[in-house]
C-alpha cells in the first residue's frame, strides 16, 4: 500500500512539473521576437505539438500508478519539456541581452562587454535544437496513441489548470493562526512537574517523550520549553533537533547556536565548542554554573556509546545539579537508553479533540452549520488520535461547500481504515489538492532543505521564483502568488511557523519530519545529497547538494550535471568546475572555504538565484553583469566588500541582500528591484537619491545614509518615497562628521514616507526643527493637498538628533508599540506635544470622552538627553469646562520604561498602570524614579537602578504595592542608605536581589529572613553595611530557596548569621565569600559547607579573621569550581597549604581552581599536583620565577592561566604543556621572552 502512495504523488509531481513548464513554454510570443526568423515555424511546431500533448496528460496521470509504461512515458516528456524550457531560455537570453546593448547606445566598452553571437550561427544552433525536440515530441504523441491515452481538452476537469496561478479559497494573510492545541494539558503539566522536581542530587535529568510520527511530541515539548514555571526555573532553555546524525560535534553546534544566536562556521573542534558553551553559560549570569533545559528534538540514535559520549561532555561543561534534558523520539530502545526520569509515552488525543481541532482550522470564524457537525465527527475518528492527522483535515476543509466536505469524507470513510498507515494517507490526500498545479512544485520544492531546519520564508518564495514555479499575473507579481502560495501550504498544515517579526508577519518555518518525507517521495529522485549514494537514476536530478565535485565519491557525468537545476555547494571551489551545470538556476556556495568565485560562473546564463552563505567572497566579478536572468542576488557576509560596477545590467534582478557597502553606479536602471536593503548617496552621477526614484517597486526595509549629500527639497522629493507603498521600514541617516551648509531640514521635508510605513528611524538630524510631517506625524498628499496620518507605524527611533528642541506628536498614534528618543542633547522638556494634546478642541458639545494616549506602546527609552529637565503629565490645555469633560488615559500598555543618561531631568509622570520592567541609570536626581514608582504603580516586577546620586532609599510603599516584584539591583548609588523600613508584600515573590558599589549602605529591613523565594542574592562592595538582620531560632523558615549567596568587599561586616547560611545550605549552588575583613565569625560559617550537597562554585579569602583552620569539611563532590585568596596580606604560605590538604580530602572531581597568592610566596602549594581531575588552572599575583615540572602530571588539564606574576620567567618543559591553551597577562619577565 505504501508503494501506492509513494508511486501516486511522484506521478504527481511530474504531471506538475509538466503543466508548469507547458505554461512557460506557451507563453512564448513567437510573433513578436525578430531573432526567430528563420525557425518560426519550427518554434511553432513546438508549441502546438506540447498543447497536443498536454491533452493527454490528465489520462496518463490516471494510469501511471498501475502501468509503469505510462510512468516512464510521463518522465521522457518531462525531460523534453525541460530541454524545451531551456532552448527558450536561450533565446530569451539573446533578445535581452541585445536590448541591453541598443539601450547602451552602442559604447564600445559595452560592445566589447557583451560580445554576442553570431546571429546567423546562433539562429542555426538553435534550430538543430528546435528540431531535435520535435521529434522527441513526435515519437512521445505516437507513444500515448499507443499507450490508448485519451485526449482531454483542457478545462474539462480539475487538474488541467496549466497556466493559471489561481488560487481557490479565502484571501490569506500573514497573520494565520499557529497550529492549535488541544487536549495536551495534563501532559504539560506532569512533564513540568517533573522537570522542577527532579532529584536534587543529579546533574542532568532526562526525561523521554516518546510516540508514534504525527502524535504530536514535538509540539508537546514546545508547550513545554515556552512553560512559564520552565522559563523561571531554568536561567537557559536551549532548542536542538537531532534527527537521525547523531554527531556530538554537529549537536554542540547547535547548542552553542542556541545560547549565541549566532551562526557558528564549520571547523570549530569539539573542544572549542565545548568551551565556548561553558563560557556562555558561566558569562550571562551571576550564578558560575547556569542551570539550563536542553531540549533534543526527534533522536533517533539507539547507540549506548554515542549517548554516553555526549551526557559525558555535557557533564563536563557543569557538574551542577538540577539541569533538565527532554528527548522526543519513535523509539522505546532510546528512551530506555537516555531516560533517567520516568518516560512518558505520548496518548492519542480522543475523537472529540480531534474534532475540536479540525473545527478551530476548518471554521475560523467559529460558527459551525449544523449540517457539518456529523460529516466532521466522522472524519475525526479516522484520525486515530493524531493531531497532525486533524490539522491537516481541518485545513483542507476550510472554506469548502457541504458537497466538497461530503466528497473527502467519503474518501475518508473508503480510504482510511486501521492498517496503521493513516498519516501518510492523509498528507497524500492533502497533496492531492493542491492547486494549481505549480503549488505541488513548491511543496515537492521543500524537499531541498534537511530535515529540521530552519527556513526563511522570503528565500523561498525567491528559490520558487527561480524554478519558474510563480507566474504573475494580472495584478500579481511573483511574489505575491508565492506568498499566497506559503499561506495556502500553512492553511493546510503542511508548514509550522518558527518566528515573526515586530509587525507579525512570519519570517521562519519549518515542517514536519512525516510531511518532509511526503516532499522526498514527490521528488523522487530528483533530489540528491552529499552522502547519498549516486544511482543510475541520476540522469533524472535536479537538485543536489555535495562537498566536493569530481572525486570518486561524487562524480557526476556531463551529461547528468547539464540537467542539474540547483546546486548547493559546500567545498572549496575551482574556476571551470561550474562548466558542466549549463542548466542551473540556483546556485548556492557555503562555507568560508570558499573565497572566490569561479570563472565559469559567467556560462550559467539561466542562473536566477545566487547565495554566498557564510562565505569568505569579497567581491562580485564584473561578469555576473551578464547573467541577465538573475533575480536574486545574497552575499550578507561579513567580508563582502565591493559589488560590480556591471550589475546595472541585471535588468531582470528584483532581490539583492547585501551588507552596508556602497552600491556601484545607476543602481535605478534595476527598475525591477524589489529588495534593496541600504543605500548611501553619494555626489558622483549615477550614486545620487535620484536612483531611488526609478525603483518603483521596492519593498520591506531601506536604509538611506549620507542624506548630507542630497543637494535640497527637490532633490530629496527625487527618491518618490511617498510612492512606494510596500516599504514598511525606513532609516534616515546622516553622517556626524560633516562640514559645509546644513540644509538636514529641507532635505528631510522632502522624504516623505507612503502612510503604510510602519517603522521610522531618524539618526544623525542637524536641523533645529523636524519635518512639518514628522511633527504632525502625517503626510501631505501631493494631489489634493490633504493630510494622511502615519497610523501604521508601530516602532519610532529619533537618534542623535542632538539640534532639536521638540518632539513630535506622537501620543495618538493608534499602533505605536516601540518608541526610542536617544541623544537629543538640545531638548529640554517633554510636555503637551509629545502627547499630541497641546491644541486638543472638543467637538462633542456636552458628551463626555475618554481620550487615550499611546494606546498599544509597549516598550519606551529615553537616553542621552544631558539637558532634559522635566517630563510633564499629560495634561489638556483647553478650558476648564472642556477638560471636565474629558478622561485622559495615559500608557495603558505600556510594559518597559528605561530612563538613562538624563542627568538634570527632575520630573516625571506618575501614571503608569502596567509596567512591568522599569530601569532607571546615570540620573542625579531621584524624583523621577519617585514619581514613577508612586502610589498608583502595583504592575512592577522587575526594577533595575544605576548611578541615581540622589537616591537615599526606595519609596516606601514600592513593596507592599508592586506584589509581583521579583528582580530588584541597585547599583553605584553613593548616597543610598538603606531600601525601604520592610518587604512586606513582595516577601514571597523577590527572587532575586542585588545590592552593588553602594558605598553609604547601611542597614537592610528587619523582616530580611522573610523572603521565602529569594534564589539569587549578591551584596558587594557596601563598606558601610555591619550587620545581616536575621533572628535565632527554629521558627524562622529562612532562605530555603537560595542558590547563589555572594557576600564580598563588605569591609565593616562584622557577622554572617549562621543560621541564613544553614537555612539555605539544602539548596545552595554557588558561595561567595571575599573581602569580609571585619568578620568575626567566619569559621562559625565555613563549618557549614560540608553540609551543602548541591555547591558547585565556591570563592573564598580575603578573610583575616579566619583563625580556625577544620580538619575535615567532608566530601564535596559536587564542587566543580574552587576559587581561593589569601585570607591576609601577612599570611604565610604554609598555612594555604594546610588549607589546601583540607580541601584536597574532600574535592576530589574540581574541575576548575583559580588560586590567588601574594607577592613574597615564592613557590606553588605542592598540593596542586594532587587535583588530577582540574581541566583549568588559574595562578595568580604569586611570586614565583619558575613554574614547577610537575604540571605534566595534570592529566586532565587542558587551560592554564598565569596573571600578574611579576617575577615569573619560565614555564615546564614543552612535553609538560605541549597540550594546553595558555593565557598570559601581566607577567612582564615572561612576556619579554
Amino acid at each position: 500500500m505504501e508503494e501506492v502512495v509513494v508511486g501516486a504523488v511522484v506521478g504527481a509531481v511530474v504531471g506538475a512539473s509538466i503543466r508548469v513548464l507547458l505554461q512557460n513554454l506557451l507563453s512564448t510570443p513567437v510573433e513578436q521576437l525578430k531573432i526567430f526568423w528563420g525557425f518560426r515555424k519550427d518554434l511553432k511546431k513546438l508549441q502546438t505539438s506540447f498543447l497536443m500533448i498536454q491533452d493527454f496528460l490528465y489520462d496518463a496521470e490516471m494510469q501511471q500508478v498501475s502501468n509503469k509504461a505510462v510512468n516512464r512515458w510521463l518522465k521522457k516528456l518531462e525531460a523534453v519539456a525541460y530541454d524545451a524550457d531551456n532552448v527558450l531560455d536561450e533565446l530569451n537570453y539573446e533578445v535581452l541581452g541585445r536590448k541591453i546593448k541598443k539601450s547602451n547606445r552602442m559604447k564600445q566598452k559595452v560592445q566589447a562587454f557583451f560580445s554576442m553571437s553570431n546571429p546567423i550561427a546562433f539562429r542555426r544552433k538553435i534550430a538543430i535544437k528546435i528540431r531535435k525536440i520535435n521529434k522527441k515530441l513526435e515519437l512521445i504523441n505516437k507513444e500515448a496513441i499507443g499507450f490508448g491515452l485519451q485526449m482531454r481538452l483542457v478545462g474539462t476537469h480539475a487538474s488541467s489548470d496549466v497556466g493559471s496561478n489561481t488560487i481557490d479559497g479565502r484571501e490569506t494573510d500573514s497573520y494565520t493562526a499557529d497550529p492549535v492545541v488541544l487536549g495536551r494539558e495534563d501532559d504539560v503539566s506532569r512533564i513540568v512537574e517533573m522537570l522542577i522536581t527532579s532529584p536534587a542530587q543529579q546533574v542532568l535529568s532526562v526525561l523521554p517523550i516518546v510516540g508514534m510520527g504525527g502524535l504530536g511530541k514535538t509540539t508537546l515539548a514546545r508547550q513545554v520549553y515556552n512553560n512559564e514555571m520552565i522559563k523561571a526555573h531554568f536561567e537557559e532553555r536551549i532548542w536542538v533537533y537531532v534527527s537521525q546524525n547523531f554527531d556530538a560535534v554537529i549537536l554542540f553546534k547547535k547548542i552553542l547556536e542556541s545560547l549565541t544566536g549566532e551562526t557558528i562556521q564549520h571547523g570549530s573542534s569539539r573542544e572549542v565548542l565545548l568551551r565556548k558553551i561553558k563560557q556562555n553559560l558561566e558569562e550571562k549570569q551571576h550564578l558560575k554554573a547556569k542551570r539550563y533545559l536542553l531540549v533534543l528534538d526527534d533522536v533517533w540514535n539507539e547507540e549506548t556509546e554515542k549517548w554516553d559520549d555526549f551526557k559525558s561532555s555535557l557533564l563536563g561543561i557543569s557538574s551542577v545539579q538540577g539541569h533538565g534534558i527532554i528527548v522526543t523520539t519513535r523509539s522505546d530502545m532510546v528512551s530506555s537508553i537516555v531516560k533517567t526520569l520516568p518516560v512518558h509515552k505520548l496518548k492519542t488525543l480522543s475523537e472529540e479533540n480531534c474534532w475540536s481541532i479540525i473545527k478551530a482550522k476548518a471554521f475560523t470564524e467559529g460558527d459551525i452549520p449544523p449540517e457539518f457537525e456529523k460529516m466532521g465527527k466522522n472524519i475525526a475518528e479516522r484520525c486515530q488520535g493524531l493531531p497532525l492527522a486533524a490539522k491537516v483535515v481541518g485545513g483542507m476543509l476550510l472554506d469548502k461547500s457541504k458537497d466538497e466536505w461530503l466528497s473527502i469524507e467519503e474518501t475518508w470513510l473508503s480510504d482510511f481504515g486501521g492498517d496503521g498507515n493513516t498519516i501518510s494517507k492523509i498528507l497524500k490526500l492533502s497533496f492531492d489538492h493542491l492547486s494549481p498545479p505549480s503549488l505541488k512544485k513548491c511543496f515537492a520544492c521543500l524537499s531541498m532543505f534537511p530535515k529540521g531546519v530552519i527556513i526563511q520564508r522570503e528565500g523561498l518564495i525567491e528559490l520558487w521564483m527561480a524554478e519558474g514555479f510563480l507566474q504573475a499575473d494580472r495584478g500579481n507579481d511573483m511574489e505575491t502568488i508565492g506568498n499566497k502560495f506559503f499561506h495556502l501550504l500553512l492553511q493546510n498544515s503542511l508548514l509550522q511557523v518558527v518566528d515573526r517579526d515586530d509587525y507579525g508577519d512570519i519570517t521562519s518555518f519549518n515542517i514536519h519530519d512525516l510531511v518532509h518525507d511526503l516532499a522526498c517521495s514527490v521528488l523522487g529522485s530528483k533530489s540528491i545529497y552529499a552522502n547519498d549514494n549516486i544511482s543510475d537514476e541520476i540522469y533524472q536530478a535536479r537538485y543536489m547538494a555535495a562537498k566536493s565535485i569530481g572525486d570518486e565519491s561524487y562524480a557526476i557525468s556531463k551529461e547528468a550535471a547539464r540537467y542539474l537545476r540547483a546546486l548547493c555547494f559546500m567545498g572549496k571551489v575551482s574556476h571551470n568546475m561550474l562548466l558542466d551545470f549549463k542548466s542551473l538556476h540556483i546556485l548556492i556556495l557555503m562555507g568560508e572555504g570558499v573565497e572566490e568565485l569561479p570563472v565559469s560562473i559567467e556560462r550559467l546564463i539561466h542562473l536566477r538565484y545566487f547565495d554566498t552563505l557564510g562565505t569568505r567572497i569579497e567581491y562580485l566579478p564584473d561578469s555576473i553583469g551578464k547573467l541577465h536572468y538573475l533575480q536574486t542576488i545574497r552575499v550578507d557576509s561579513q567580508y563582502f566588500k565591493k559589488l560590480p560596477n556591471t550589475l546595472k545590467y541585471l535588468v531582470g534582478l528584483r532581490h539583492l541582500h547585501i551588507p552596508s557597502i556602497e552600491l556601484p553606479l545607476e543602481i535605478g536602471r534595476l527598475t525591477s528591484l524589489q529588495t534593496l536593503p541600504y543605500f548611501q548617496v553619494g555626489h558622483e552621477k549615477g550614486r545620487g537619491i535620484v536612483e531611488l526614484g526609478s525603483l518603483k517597486n521596492l519593498k520591506g526595509t531601506l536604509e538611506i545614509h549620507n542624506l548630507e549629500k542630497v543637494c535640497d527639497k527637490e532633490d530629496a522629493k527625487s527618491a518618490h518615497l511617498f510612492q512606494r507603498p510596500n516599504i514598511f521600514k525606513l532609516k534616515f541617516a546622516w553622517s556626524e562628521l560633516r562640514e559645509g551648509e546644513i540644509n538636514d531640514e529641507n532635505v528631510l521635508e522632502g522624504l516623505q514616507p507612503h502612510p503604510n510605513l510602519k517603522s521610522l528611524e531618524i539618526d544623525g538630524f542637524k536641523g533645529r526643527n523636524f519635518a512639518l510631517w514628522i511633527l504632525k506625524m502625517a503626510v501631505l498628499e501631493d494631489l489634493d493637498g490633504c493630510w494622511i496620518e502615519l497610523n501604521n507605524l508601530v516602532e519610532i527611533r529619533l537618534t542623535s538628533c542632538r539640534e532639536c528642541e521638540e518632539i513630535p506628536r506622537l501620543g495618538q498614534l493608534p499602533h505605536l508599540k516601540r518608541l526610542y528618543l536617544h541623544d537629543l542633547t538640545n531638548l529640554r522638556s517633554i510636555g503637551s506635544s509629545f502627547y499630541g494634546i497641546d491644541n486638543y478642541s472638543s467637538s462633542n458639545g456636552v458628551q463626555r470622552v475618554t481620550i487615550t494616549l499611546f494606546p498599544l506602546l509597549e516598550r519606551l527609552e529615553l537616553s542621552k538627553m544631558s539637558n532634559l529637565i522635566e517630563w510633564r503629565e499629560a495634561e489638556l490645555t483647553t478650558t476648564t469646562e472642556i477638560s471636565l469633560l474629558h478622561d485622559l488615559i495615559v500608557f495603558p500598555s505600556l510594559e518597559y520604561l528605561k530612563i538613562t543618561e538624563c542627568r538634570n531631568l527632575m520630573s516625571s509622570p506618575s501614571h503608569f498602570p502596567y509596567l512591568k520592567e522599569l530601569e532607571i541609570s546615570d540620573m542625579d536626581s531621584a524624583l523621577p524614579l519617585a514619581n514613577i514608582c508612586g502610589i498608583k504603580l502595583t504592575s512592577l516586577t522587575k526594577l533595575e537602578i544605576d548611578k541615581v546620586d540622589g537616591l537615599v532609599c526606595l519609596p516606601d510603599w514600592l513593596f507592599y504595592n508592586n506584589q509581583n516584584l521579583s528582580n530588584l539591583t541597585v547599583r553605584d548609588c553613593p548616597n543610598l542608605t538603606h531600601l525601604v523600613p520592610c518587604f512586606e508584600g513582595c516577601r514571597a515573590s523577590l527572587r532575586k536581589l542585588f545590592i552593588l558599589n553602594c558605598t553609604d549602605f547601611r542597614v537592610l529591613p528587619n523582616d530580611f529572613h522573610m523572603l521565602s523565594s529569594l534564589e539569587i542574592l549578591k551584596m558587594s562592595t557596601c563598606p558601610n553595611l555591619k550587620s545581616i538582620p536575621y533572628p535565632s531560632g527554629k521558627q524562622t523558615q529562612g532562605f530555603t530557596s537560595l542558590r547563589s549567596l555572594d557576600v564580598s568587599c563588605c569591609k565593616a561586616l562584622t557577622s554572617l548569621p549562621c543560621e541564613m547560611v544553614a537555612s539555605c545550605a539544602g539548596s545552595l549552588e554557588y558561595m561567595m565569600l571575599v573581602g569580609l575583613i571585619s568578620l568575626t565569625n567566619f569559621s562559625e560559617v565555613f563549618s557549614h559547607i560540608p553540609t551543602m550537597p548541591r555547591i558547585t562554585y565556591l570563592g573564598i579569602g580575603d578573610v583575616p579573621r579566619f583563625t580556625y583552620l577544620p580538619t575535615d569539611i567532608g566530601s564535596l563532590g559536587n564542587l566543580y569550581y574552587l576559587y581561593v585568596f589569601p585570607f591576609s596580606d601577612s599570611q604565610d604560605l604554609a598555612y594555604s597549604e594546610e588549607f589546601l590538604d583540607v580541601l584536597f580530602r574532600g574535592l576530589k572531581s574540581l574541575r576548575v581552581l583559580w588560586l590567588y597568592g601574594l607577592e613574597h610566596w615564592d613557590c606553588l602549594p605542592y598540593q596542586i599536583q594532587h587535583f588530577t581531575s582540574l581541566t583549568e588552572l588559574a595562578i595568580c599575583s604569586f611570586g614565583i620565577e619558575v613554574f614547577p615540572e610537575w604540571l605534566g602530571k595534570l592529566s586532565s588539564l587542558k587551560i592554564l592561566k598565569l596573571w600578574r606574576c611579576n617575577k615569573l620567567k619560565s614555564l615546564p618543559s614543552v612535553a609538560a604543556i605541549q597540550k594546553l591553551e595558555i593565557e598570559i597577562k601581566e607577567c612582564p619577565l615572561l612576556e619579554q621572552r
